[in-house]
């Protein structure tokens, strides 16, 4: 399958009819909508550490997740936004729902399921780029997110290596 950035939309995938309507009704206001792709993308956040800790290759484009995980993911997001909402009726943690979540935070702390291979356009519209272009590109690297080239970095005209000399005695 793939990898992709859930939102609000894919929320509506676990929720039941009435949630979905009153969703429906609550993401006319453009302030609970961003809170809620806000919530989505923290949860989203979390999960991608967590592979990235396992050694997994995780897309690099921000809060992507693989589709084998995007039901856990969704869960936890659900479990995650309805606490927002806790004097809502329609919104109700029951035990299952509550046995699902505590199934998700499980599998967040021992991912075991495989996940897509990483597929990307980069800016330009090309598909499935190499790795050096998305860094050059995006003045970062994956391995190392502190690295910016010095050719796009404003403060440094030039590359110029640094040689640290230490005394160890």
């Amino acid at each position: 399958m793939a990898w992709k950035k859930l939102t609000i939309d894919d929320l509506r995938l676990v929720l039941s009819e009435d949630e979905v309507e009153k969703l429906n009704e609550l993401s006319l206001d453009e302030t609970v909508t961003a809170v809620i792709n806000s919530t989505i993308e923290l949860v989203s956040a979390s999960w991608r550490g967590a592979l990235k800790a396992k050694g997994m290759e995780i897309d690099p484009r921000d809060y992507y997740t693989p589709s084998t995980y995007w039901y856990w993911v969704l869960v936890h997001s659900r479990y995650a936004c309805w606490s927002r909402f806790p004097n809502s009726s329609v919104f109700a943690i029951d035990d299952v729902r509550r046995k699902e979540y505590e199934e998700a935070l499980k599998l967040l702390k021992e991912p075991y399921l495989d996940v897509d291979e990483v597929e990307w356009t980069d800016p330009s519209g090309e598909p499935n780029p190499d790795l050096t272009a998305y860094v050059k590109t995006t003045g970062s690297s994956l391995l190392t997110p502190w690295l910016v080239f010095p050719d796009e970095h404003p403060m440094i005209d030039k590359w110029q290596p640094r040689i640290m000399k230490t005394d160890i005695h």
